[in-house]
């Protein structure tokens, strides 16, 4: 009997032992992970390109891991005051300077290109857009010219404004395609100005100016881009 209640307890005190053993290599779960967007990188981060060309911009979306995530719906937008047109597929279209920005310069821009999604933004890449070179260009041809306007314009309405058409041609005389060329008014007093009606790039080489000082005065037209390479005179009399 003391043989049978020593086995007894000793087979309780093994089954114990390996209970205790086996709770002892419980492994917890393992927490659900869960990817949260946290980091948007854009290339390229520097680009040049020429006036109408385009440049391709794509957006890696990356979790708290730094892991790429798929699926993700990127809005584009230009940040800067350049006018360029980025499409919501990421593809920015260098921009025509306007004559808003005064002169213009070497470099159209830069426009500062980001990408976002929610709140998550990108770093801002920079895209510089250099002029579309004006091959040989040699002359421009101004018509009227002189120009001889009767009456003052009224600024207002534009009732007796002048239509001038300028063109530029090549050092074989070859006509330049007006699309293609930057034009430049000026006017010694400045008292002539382009109605609205007229456009200052594109298809700035017709415009309709609106002389409204009586007397005589200078309207210069320049075209081609930084350096303007090629500029001409031309003899304004508004009379009585």
């Amino acid at each position: 009997m003391k043989r049978y209640a020593l086995a007894l307890l000793l087979c309780v005190l093994l089954c114990g032992c390996n209970a205790a053993k086996q709770a002892g290599t419980i492994t917890p779960p393992t927490p659900t992970y869960i990817p949260v967007l946290t980091t948007l990188n854009i290339s390229p981060v520097n680009s040049t390109i020429q006036v109408g060309q385009t440049q391709k911009y794509t957006a890696t979306a990356l979790d708290q891991k730094g892991n790429a995530i798929g699926g993700v719906t990127v809005n584009w937008s230009d940040t800067s005051s350049a006018d360029s047109t980025i499409s919501s597929s990421g593809v920015a279209t260098g921009p025509y300077p306007t004559v808003d920005s005064g002169l213009p310069s070497n470099v159209v821009g830069p426009s500062q290109i980001q990408a976002s999604v929610g709140t998550v933004k990108s770093q801002v890449a920079t895209l510089n857009v250099t002029p579309d070179p004006v091959p040989d260009l040699a002359s421009i041809v101004v018509t009227p010219n002189p120009i001889v306007q009767t009456g003052a314009c009224n600024g207002e309405t534009g009732v007796g404004a002048t239509q001038v058409t300028a063109n530029a041609y090549t050092s074989t005389g070859e006509l330049i395609d007006p699309s293609t060329v930057w034009f430049i008014w000026s006017t010694t007093n400045f008292s002539g100005e382009p109605t609205e009606s007229g456009s200052y790039q594109g298809s700035g080489n017709a415009l309709l100016m609106c002389f409204f000082d009586i007397g005589t005065q200078t309207l210069t037209v320049s075209a081609g881009y930084p350096p303007l390479t090629v500029s001409v005179p031309v003899t304004v009399t508004v009379q009585q």
